[in-house]
């Protein structure tokens, strides 16, 4: 996955480790992630989840990078853990219970 990063806007390797330190230095359980490309940040947070027994939920727009991953966090062991949701966050938010402990927001790149 860090391999093609630039193809999905993978946040970098150290970035997903700040993100690791984050949840697991505030404890959180309840964490929301909008933008969700190939998956690499869910994992990160994820990871962290388990020291805290959190949940991760994370909504992608993009039918192609939200299957892709699910795949990626399926195969990292993650999938009771974080919960991947693909449509418009505008839309799914108000679908979606909080109150959330953690939020990264890292959709709308290009500030539209």
């Amino acid at each position: 996955m860090e391999l093609k990063g630039y193809q999905y806007w993978s946040v970098p390797w150290k970035d997903g480790e700040f993100l690791h330190l984050l949840v697991k230095a505030t404890r959180a359980r309840n964490v929301l992630e909008l933008g969700t490309s190939h998956g690499f940040s869910a994992i990160w947070m994820g990871l962290g989840l388990e020291e805290t027994g959190g949940r991760l939920t994370t909504i992608e727009i993009d039918r192609e990078r939200y299957d892709l991953a699910r795949k990626h966090v399926s195969e990292a062991g993650l999938s009771q853990r974080v919960t991947c949701i693909q449509g418009d966050a505008h839309v799914k938010l108000g679908k979606i219970e909080g109150p959330f402990d953690f939020v990264f927001m890292d959709a709308d790149k290009r500030g539209k």
